[in-house]
This record gives C-alpha cells, sequence and structure tokens, in this order.
C-alpha cells in the first residue's frame, strides 16, 4: 500500500512550535487585559471576588486566576462576566496607557443607570424574602420621602434602617 501521501499544508515541527508559543504569547496577553478589566470593573462596584465567583458560579480561586490574567474565561463565563458589567467582549479586550506610559485598564462606555441597576440585582438576588420585603419597604420610602423634598432626610431614614436591620439579625 506504501505511505499516505504528503500533506503540502502541513507546517515544519519548528514552526509549529513557534506558531504555538505565539499563539500562547497573545493569549495570555489577552487573558491578562481581560483579567485587569474584570478586577477593575468588580472593584468600580465594591463586589468582593466572593461576590462575583457566586454570580459566575465558579470557585473564587479561580476568579483569581482569571483576574490575574493566569486563566482565560470561558465563552460562557465572558459573557455572563459582560452582562453583569453592561460591557462587551470587546470592551473587556481594551487597554489604554497611563501618564506613566504604562498599560492600564481601559474605561468602557456605559451607561451609569444601567450600571446602577445592575449592582441592584446583583445584591438583591442575594437576599431573603424578609429582606427583600425590608428592602421594598425602605425604597418606597425613600421614593416618597425624595418627591416631598426630604432626600437628606430619606438618606439618613435609610442609613437608620440598616443599622437596625444589622442589629436584629
Amino acid at each position: 500500500m506504501g505511505r499516505p501521501p504528503k500533506n503540502r499544508n502541513a507546517v515544519p515541527a519548528d514552526s509549529a512550535a513557534l506558531e504555538t508559543e505565539r499563539m500562547d504569547s497573545f493569549m495570555m496577553r489577552n487573558c491578562g487585559i481581560i483579567g485587569a478589566n474584570i478586577r477593575h470593573e468588580r472593584k468600580l462596584r465594591s463586589f468582593s471576588i466572593e461576590d462575583l465567583s457566586e454570580y459566575l458560579e465558579l470557585s473564587p480561586s479561580y476568579v483569581g486566576l482569571l483576574e490575574r490574567g493566569e486563566r482565560c474565561p470561558s465563552l460562557k463565563s465572558l459573557l455572563r462576566i459582560c452582562q453583569l458589567f453592561s460591557a462587551t467582549p470587546n470592551e473587556l479586550l481594551l487597554e489604554r496607557e497611563n501618564a506613566g506610559g504604562k498599560s492600564s485598564v481601559a474605561e468602557p462606555r456605559r451607561s451609569s443607570y444601567a450600571n446602577k441597576i445592575r449592582t441592584v440585582e446583583s445584591i438583591v438576588k442575594k437576599l431573603s424574602e424578609s429582606e427583600l420585603d425590608f428592602v421594598i419597604t425602605t425604597m418606597k420610602g425613600l421614593k416618597n420621602l425624595s418627591r416631598n423634598g426630604g432626600v437628606e432626610i430619606a438618606a439618613q431614614t435609610a442609613k437608620e434602617q440598616g443599622e437596625q436591620a444589622r442589629e436584629g439579625e
């Protein structure tokens, strides 16, 4: 029978190794950028690694690896991260230079309102039913007070109610 025909498109072994090395370098650089952006967005919203890991259904240690760029997120995780942060995958790949000439996280364009809604959603999803009832009652009270010009009073009332709720736990 003989040998199989030669693959004319085959890459020599040395070239394949070089291409693999280039791809690894490219992926690690992008994983680093994505990770830095994930960390930036998480901290911007005052989320803990545990909060983010719970949302992504990943372990906190794995989220740490993602943030350090030691692992790349799966497509599913990347899309969930984008949804949480109101970002596109392209925005998580953006990088800019700071005044010192070093690379830093880009500031993606997003709606502040949308970010606030996502932050509230992520917090509310973790509440028990009684905690959720308390939050709804408090929000309604704040809304009524702010309509009547009592924004400062509303803020103080919310703070006091929050302290009372923590004492009751």
